[in-house]
């Protein structure tokens, strides 16, 4: 056993209330003392197993597609492309179709609908795109910015999921602003009721929507 070696789990791990079941695989990223091991699953998520809780998979037995479906689907991980392929977590492009998928930066969910954002936590970056992969894909404060503005711009009309929440957005200071400045960026919107509003709500595509009306 050592550093690069592919190996699977042997017994049902949790961490960070994420849980890796028998059979899911993954490489050894570091090797603790005590017997612990920091593993790098295929779904991008980090556990951190015993050595007699994985067993290492030798070359000639490397995952093959169906088995990394298999097993995808036996923990409920696998993503159904639009062309109506299954796909392993892992996989950055339809096995089928070629199409391209990406993974969520936040939470490490592929997406599974060609939209820009996540099916689970609704960020709206793939990870590919945010920071560097040798840093955990750390946010930069543009990027961090670029997820709580969303796609409002100067001029465009919104809402939180109903006509009477409609808004034109008026401003937009997306910042830094001076050290010890509160709200580090800030938005300023109309209502329906005309009033003029200034805060720092982030955009939630769970909800949020783009109107197709024109603004007053």
């Amino acid at each position: 056993m050592h550093v690069g070696a592919r190996i699977e789990l042997t017994a049902q791990i949790q961490a960070f209330d994420r849980v890796a079941e028998i059979g899911d695989q993954g490489v050894i990223q570091e090797m603790h003392t005590g017997g612990h091991l920091t593993v790098r699953m295929d779904d991008g998520r980090p556990q951190f197993p015993r050595r007699t809780e994985v067993t290492v998979i030798p070359d000639d037995r490397r995952s093959t597609y169906e088995r990394d479906l298999a097993a995808a689907k036996r923990a409920g991980r696998a993503w159904g492309c639009t062309c109506g392929a299954d796909n392993p977590p892992h996989y950055d492009s339809c096995h089928e179709c070629q199409r391209p998928s990406w993974t969520c930066a936040a939470c490490g969910t592929v997406n599974t609908s060609a939209r820009s954002d996540c099916d689970e936590c609704s960020c709206t970056m793939p990870a590919e795109l945010l920071g560097d992969k040798a840093e955990g894909f750390e946010m930069t404060y543009e990027e961090w910015i670029g997820t709580q503005i969303g796609p409002r711009v100067v001029g465009g009309r919104y809402d939180h999921g109903d006509d009477a929440s409609a808004y034109d957005v008026l401003a937009i200071d997306p910042g830094p602003r001076p050290l010890g400045t509160w709200p580090v960026w800030q938005i300023t919107v109309r209502g329906t009721d005309g009033q003029e509003r200034t805060h720092c709500s982030g955009w939630d595509s769970r909800r949020d929507r783009v109107r197709t009306d024109q603004t007053r």
